[in-house]
């Protein structure tokens, strides 16, 4: 239990490191310029903590999966693969829904213009 717990603390501050570092919640957004399936989740929940659902479902309609994804990790011997399996698919069905409708001009789902891969590459839309 210990161990889980450490696990997510590790998590967590990855993600405010990397939030200091390159001035975005995202890793793969500051590198790629391209969201992934997790962006607008930090936003999604501040908007539903302070009681905003519709705001915390127009950053991220699938907020509330992570404290499914915590359950399922903490009760892991217990929690059928296909489950698993389940809730991937309905990420990446959900992330390409978004990239089709709101990329690269709708916030969180935006290009990033100041990522590495465009500092490099030049700009990709």
């Amino acid at each position: 239990m210990i161990k889980k717990v450490l696990v997510l603390l590790i998590i967590f501050g990855i993600v405010v490191l990397n939030n200091i570092l390159f001035d975005t919640g995202c890793i793969f957004k500051a590198i790629t310029g391209i969201p992934c399936p997790s962006c607008g989740m930090s936003r999604a929940w501040a908007l539903a903590l302070s009681g905003n659902i519709k705001g915390a479902l127009y950053y991220h309609p699938l907020f509330w999966i992570i404290i499914v994804i915590a359950v399922m990790y903490f009760l892991k011997e217990k929690v059928n693969n296909k489950i698993w399996l389940l809730v991937l698919v309905l990420v990446i069905v959900v992330y390409f829904i978004r990239m089709y409708l709101y990329f690269p001009h709708t916030i969180p789902m935006d290009y990033n213009k100041n990522s590495l891969f465009s500092s490099i590459f030049g700009d990709i839309r």
